[in-house]
């Protein structure tokens, strides 16, 4: 027995060596899935009258909440207004680890009235006569501000004012608004819809380019 104790000694040491280096190796397999399946998020954060009432798919907004609302990032979240009888709903698309600032101002806004029935003999109305029936009327106004300063783009064109640009009337209807920045690149597209005498505000931040200015600091 004297002559097998060294080689037991030696069987024993190598066990305790793989013991521990094969439960690491699992321990790192399962966080790298646990890490590859968790959800990615962003963050949505409102700015609009103070005594609106503030819903994120039918949920309340955190009103006292410094970063605002932790939501998903897949799909679009229905953002709805409220003050008094005023009252808008928007679309928003938020990346991962985005922090989307979003402006309403409900003041001077009145919500269109839902029009009575009437009855009236059935027409069929063509998509062109549907069109200016929604482009005619009062224009509506729109407000940009950006984060550093950038052009501001409306449907693809260059409106040759920088921001902030304070109350530009636009025509009634949807449209896309983009901001250029100095580097040439454009923002994200966001989706407005100007009705009859409405404002609206909307805040764009060049993300990208400020984390790699920070990253050179």
């Amino acid at each position: 027995m004297s002559r097998l104790s060294p080689l037991l000694l030696v069987v024993a040491a190598l066990a305790l060596l793989l013991v521990p280096a094969e439960v690491s190796a699992q321990h790192g397999r399962r966080g790298g899935r646990a890490r590859a399946e968790q959800p990615r998020h962003g963050w949505l954060r409102i700015y609009t009258n103070y005594d609106a009432l503030v819903t994120v798919d039918g949920k309340p907004y955190p009103r006292r909440s410094e970063f605002g609302m932790k939501v998903e990032t897949e799909g679009t979240h229905q953002v709805h207004v409220k003050l008094g009888d005023k009252e808008k709903t928007y679309e928003v698309y938020v990346r991962p680890r985005e922090v989307r600032t979003f402006m309403v101002d409900l003041t001077g806004y009145n919500t269109p009235p839902t029009p009575a029935p009437v009855a009236a003999t059935p027409a069929v109305a063509t998509p062109a006569a549907e069109g200016k029936e929604e482009e005619s009327g009062e224009n509506g106004k729109l407000t940009v501000y950006s984060k550093p300063r950038g052009e501001v783009y409306v449907d693809g064109a260059a409106l040759g004012v920088s921001t902030p640009m304070i109350n530009r009337e636009l025509e009634v209807g949807r449209h896309e608004v983009q901001v250029k920045w100095e580097n040439g690149q454009l923002s994200e597209v966001k989706t407005i819809r100007i009705r009859k005498g409405s404002k609206l505000k909307l805040f764009f931040r060049d993300r990208e380019n400020n984390s790699a200015a920070g990253g050179d600091k």
